[in-house]
């Protein structure tokens, strides 16, 4: 069940002063805090829904850092267990429902973007920033206008980028898996603009036949445009070099599933829509994270291989968690690819089933 858009209990304010401060915190409308405190409430409020959105994941014990907050970070912890190496939140105006959650730690952790494994203590967790997040301008669709200063592009990154760190920690390896950061270059079969003109060519077609895909009206109708996805995917293959698809799959399982997470997760957790998803999945195959100009984020091949990896992995993400077995998260988690999953529902006859 999705949330409603009003997050409870984040109009009480918990306030926090050092001794013998002179003059306790003003008491801020929650609109007013800062994006990474509202942010961390909006998910500390929904903890249970995040969690349903993959086995295992936002689990009980999970510690991460936000900031800047007061020239600091903000470390979330579990309730009544301030990590050592951290202090009171002291001078920081906090919604109640952070108040037993929330250490301080004086000093900036990590890049300005964000660091997965800051150092605190003898642990390491991960540490984002709202000033770094990459989930801004994805596109024109006017029904996703994500901001700078949006609590909801914030939590849409802390969901990403977090789900990675679960990746790290609890995915098997795909067979022949290889590298996410794996260089592309070697792998480019063209190097005329004619020729890569109409490698991006055969990208859009394929983004197109998944478009589809994703807005038929049932599953059964999804089978066409996905089996003729599938057999495109596999004459452009034949194409490129051997290596290509092993890298194709696992970019799309690393960054594809963490995109739906996100997107899944802050729908969910913000907004209520439980269609918003489905389009921005749909805007992403579409617009390829354009930016205002227009053009594809990034330059050159490498860069427009990956976002399309990116766009391709979460629709079919998207399509698994409407149509798949019930198992295909454990089945990802486990070292199945997006496309070995979406090969099965395409095998079906009579279409596939829905998940319960």
């Amino acid at each position: 069940m999705l949330c409603a858009p009003l997050v409870l209990g984040l109009n009480g304010l918990a306030r926090f002063s050092a001794p013998g401060a002179s003059a306790p915190i003003p008491t801020l409308p929650v609109a007013q805090l800062p994006v990474a405190i509202r942010a961390a409430a909006h998910l500390a409020e929904h903890e249970d829904q995040v969690r349903k959105l993959w086995p295992g994941f936002w689990d009980t014990r999970f510690t991460y850092g936000v900031f800047p907050v007061n020239g600091g970070t903000l470390v979330m912890h579990p309730r009544g267990e301030r990590p050592a190496g951290t202090i009171p939140p002291v001078d920081i105006a906090l919604p109640t429902i952070l108040k037993e959650r929330a250490a301080f730690v004086p000093e900036r952790q990590g890049s300005f973007f964000f660091d997965f494994e800051f150092r605190l203590g003898s642990q390491r967790i991960p540490a984002f920033s709202p000033h770094g997040h990459y989930a801004l301008q994805r596109g024109p669709s006017a029904d996703r206008r994500w901001t700078a200063d949006s609590a909801a592009s914030f939590v849409l990154f802390v969901l990403h980028e977090s789900f990675h760190a679960h990746q790290l920690k609890h995915f098997a390896p795909l067979p022949n898996e290889s590298s996410p950061a794996a260089n592309l270059v070697p792998m480019r079969p063209h190097r005329g603009l004619t020729e890569d003109s109409l490698f991006k060519a055969q990208l859009a077609r394929e983004r197109s036949l998944l478009a589809a895909a994703v807005e038929a009206p049932d599953c059964t109708a999804a089978t066409d445009p996905l089996n003729r996805y599938v057999e495109q995917r596999k004459v452009r293959l034949t194409q490129l070099p051997a290596p290509f698809a092993a890298f194709e799959d696992a970019h799309e399982r690393a960054e594809g599933v963490a995109t739906w997470i996100g997107l899944a997760g802050v729908h969910r957790i913000m907004t209520g829509d439980a269609t918003g998803p489905r389009r921005d999945v749909l805007a992403d195959l579409r617009e390829m994270y354009r930016d205002s100009s227009g053009e594809p984020f990034g330059d050159g091949w490498t860069q427009y291989v990956s976002w399309h990896l990116y766009a391709t992995g979460s629709a079919k993400t998207e399509i698994l968690a409407r149509c798949g077995v019930s198992t295909w998260r454990l089945e990802i988690s486990g070292g199945r690819s997006l496309q070995s999953l979406l090969d099965v529902l395409v095998g079906r006859s009579g279409g596939p089933a829905s998940e319960p």
